[in-house]
């Protein structure tokens, strides 16, 4: 305190705004007849909003401030707003503990006020998860108001280099948006309507993995820990057993994306003939097992949905029938104890199908979880296991027979299991051709009287050294050259046919401008990134719509795409 200064005493606090020209905090205040006053300061005394305060400054034209400390106020409790629970009209109990409501007003009778926005609200316009201070205005230790931080939570569904996209549209050049940003992140978003720099904030929620073990209610504890699910939040994917990875912000779930459902595929196994053995007058059912991982065992069934494999008669024993395909397991002991994968509410899984058209993304039909378990039967009969993003890659085409199970996540059923018998060989789920963007030309080199040229191509990972015999080189390829790879042959892609302006796109197609077509986007699709200005690859990117530079309509050819024509 110095000799100079006043003060203003019982002020409340009613707006901030950071001042970046000046670095400073701009303070709004009220007195008791409603008087507005306002002081800067480069300290942050953001958190006396909605407190009653003194203002202690040098009374100048300028006014500069020494300090500003609230009078009587104090902050009861800070915590979250779903802690604050009804009593009765006299006193409210918050996690637990009782507070006197100033005036008997009760809880419908505080104002509550949003962060850095002085309107007086009712209780209900907090949400439970918002974070809140309770504050005393006058040191009697009652609760007098509340001051809530308002926000939402949505999924980014597009990151590009000047904006983001999460249930709306947000510049990273007039917002604070945390970095890394990506693509399936789940932000948290606060209004720039409650932010000093008046900017919209967003930070990344946390997301929480593990098994709910115990449902009560609105409460689901996932890995030991407790969380409520967000009001209008859908419960769909949390049922008991399941893995789950949860979008939690404040304790409360947001979104819940299923990891696998309620059978672990460590648990299931694909029978792939059985034999009756006899040794020294025991009887046994044995069989070929494939797992989930790939490998293979023989194995000794005990029992099929309860029933015992080996039934001993007069004579001789019988033993039980099990149909080739998949099936879940308990062990006893080293015994395998088989039961049929069940399909519905508390079962297995969320429903089945026996739909024989496999490809282009689907499976039967349905959508396909990429890390999904599928095994295939060739026409050998051999057993492989290979992946959901292995299988979508497959040309659409009838099977000779499939049963697949899913759960369903976000209003679509996916595919986590699957078993398809094919005719012939197991079909590609990878391309051969290689699309590149030539970095730079290598020349040629002769070997053993056979002349080579190689090229530095960037193929959307790292720059590959492709070496072809000169003869196969198809085109004039120079660096800057789009070009495919078959083989031990390099052609140039054609740019009159092959160059374009994108007119819209989304995650699953994109179209063209001139092109009345909408083209698939799968996840087979390959997408490679480059700059053309420094004739270098790009890690990282995204379709963008196409930019007319010259307002005259003569959009700008921004992509170069090969369609796959056996899709």
């Amino acid at each position: 305190m110095t000799n100079d200064a006043d003060t203003y005493d019982t002020l409340t606090m009613t707006k901030y705004k950071w001042n970046d020209k000046n670095g400073e905090y701009d303070y709004t205040f009220t007195d008791d007849e409603n008087n507005e006053h306002t002081f800067s300061s480069a300290a942050d005394y953001t958190a006396l909003f909605a407190q009653q305060v003194n203002v202690v400054y040098k009374n100048t034209t300028d006014k500069p401030v020494y300090g500003i400390y609230a009078e009587d106020s104090q902050v009861l409790y800070e915590g979250i707003a779903g802690d604050i629970e009804t009593n009765d009209q006299d006193s409210i109990k918050i996690d637990g503990v009782k507070y006197k409501v100033d005036d008997d007003k009760g809880l419908d009778g505080v104002e509550y006020y949003a962060e850095n926005a002085y309107t007086a609200k009712k209780s209900t316009d907090a949400q439970n998860y918002y974070t809140v201070r309770v504050i005393d205005l006058d040191g009697d230790d009652e609760v007098d108001c509340v001051v809530y931080l308002p926000f939402t939570v949505a999924e980014v569904t597009y990151v590009g280099s000047k904006y983001i996209q999460a249930s709306g549209k947000y510049e990273f050049e007039d917002c604070n948006i945390y970095g890394g940003i990506a693509k399936d992140d789940y932000a948290v978003i606060g209004s720039g309507t409650n932010t000093a720099d008046g900017k919209d904030t967003l930070t990344k929620a946390e997301v929480v993995s593990g098994e709910v073990t115990v449902v009560n209610g609105d409460d689901y504890t996932i890995d030991g820990e407790v969380y409520t699910l967000a009001s209008g939040v859908s419960n769909t994917n949390l049922e008991l057993g399941n893995d789950v990875e949860a979008v939690v912000v404040n304790g409360y779930i947001f979104a819940a994306e299923l990891v696998s459902g309620s059978i672990s595929m460590d648990d299931v196994v694909y029978i792939n003939g059985t034999e009756k053995k006899v040794s020294y007058g025991e009887t046994t059912l044995m069989a070929r097992a494939v797992f989930a991982n790939g490998e293979t065992a023989e194995i000794e069934i005990k029992s099929v949905d309860g029933s015992d494999a080996v039934t001993k008669g007069d004579d001789e024993a019988t033993v039980i029938e099990v149909n080739d395909g998949l099936w879940a397991f308990e062990m006893d002991g080293d015994k395998y104890e088989l039961k049929t994968i069940s399909v519905g509410d508390d079962a297995n899984f969320d429903t089945t199908t026996n739909n024989k058209t496999v490809g282009d993304d689907r499976i039967g039909g349905l959508r396909v979880n990429d890390n999904a378990v599928v095994f295939v039967k060739d026409g050998e009969g051999d057993v492989t296991v290979l992946t959901g993003a292995d299988v979508k890659a497959w040309s659409e085409a009838a099977r000779e027979s499939v049963v697949a199970y899913a759960n369903n996540t976000s209003g679509y059923a996916y595919v986590e299991l699957a078993a398809i018998t094919v005719e012939g060989d197991v079909p590609g789920s990878a391309y051969s051709d290689i699309y590149g963007y030539v970095v730079k030309t290598l020349g040629e080199t002769q070997e053993d009287n056979t002349k080579y040229t190689s090229f530095l191509v960037w193929t959307g990972a790292e720059n590959e050294t492709i070496k072809v015999k000169t003869g196969n080189v198809k085109g004039d390829i120079e660096k800057g050259s789009f070009v495919k790879v078959s083989g031990d042959e390099i052609s140039a892609l054609n740019l009159a046919t092959s160059a374009a302006a994108v007119a819209a796109t989304d995650e699953e197609t994109v179209s063209f401008i001139g092109n009345s077509t909408e083209y698939k986007i799968t996840s087979d699709t390959k997408v490679i990134y480059v700059d053309t200005e420094a004739v270098a690859g790009e890690e990282g990117g995204s379709i963008a719509e196409a930019t007319d530079h010259n307002q005259d309509g003569s959009f700008e050819k921004n992509v170069v795409y090969v369609v796959d024509t056996d899709k």
